[in-house]
């Protein structure tokens, strides 16, 4: 049932399981159980691992483990939003108090964005190994997930950098001017609102839930906008 959610076959269905459990909790902004059920299933596959032996299987393994990386990276994502939301609540409470914790969350910020970064560059990398193992079996691209999570791994790579832009740019705010995190959501950041970068996830899911016109589709509007 699982597996199928991934087009992967059954053998690899206790993996698959866990993944699409951290998919939906980061959906549920339940990041907490993200972290939980991401872990869970980094264990899983690490013996699934030992059973591949044929190019079809590692295409699908890799799969995985890609995905893996995307909801790694978007959940990032969502640990930065919750800081910029605690450094707004803490900068209205006590402008003293939040002069002590600034560089506690500078820090913080810094270590979670390259934490992003480098998720999103593993799950574009195994992404593109899965395909070549697809290619390799000769599996067509609509029996598989491996183009299309290349081609949202890649787009969330390079969107990453004006993420990381837009969210410099809300703690400069948060700190230098105490703007409250709701006023900065009614706010453009390189046109878009502020509000679209607190979304998260949204890229996740079509590669879940849609086919790769879906998602090169989306990639293409959001590119638009920007």
């Amino acid at each position: 049932m699982y597996a199928e959610t991934f087009n992967v076959r059954a053998w690899l269905e206790d993996p698959a399981k866990w993944l699409r459990w951290a998919q939906q909790s980061l959906a549920e902004r339940n990041l907490d159980n993200t972290r939980y059920n991401l872990q869970q299933f980094w264990a899983s596959l690490a013996a699934y691992k030992g059973k591949a032996s044929q190019a079809k299987d590692w295409g699908e393994v890799l799969t995985l483990d890609s995905q893996s990386q995307l909801i790694l990276g978007n959940l990032y994502g969502a640990d930065l939003n919750e800081l910029l939301q605690t450094m707004s609540t803490t900068r209205m409470v006590s402008s003293s108090v939040y002069a002590l914790k600034e560089s506690d969350y500078q820090a913080k910020q810094k270590a979670l964005t390259e934490g992003r970064d480098q998720a999103l560059a593993a799950s574009r990398d195994l992404a593109a190994q899965a395909s070549q193992a697809y290619q390799q079996a000769n599996v067509p691209a609509t029996q598989q997930q491996a183009g299309n999570t290349l081609t949202v791994a890649t787009y969330s790579k390079d969107r990453a950098k004006q993420d990381a832009a837009a969210e410099s740019s809300m703690a400069q705010r948060i700190t230098r001017e105490g703007v409250k995190i709701t006023d900065l959501l009614t706010t453009n950041f390189m046109g878009v609102p502020g509000w679209a970068w607190l979304a998260g996830g949204v890229a996740l899911l079509l590669i879940l839930t849609t086919g790769p016109s879906a998602a090169q589709a989306y990639a293409v509007r959001r590119a638009m906008e920007d």
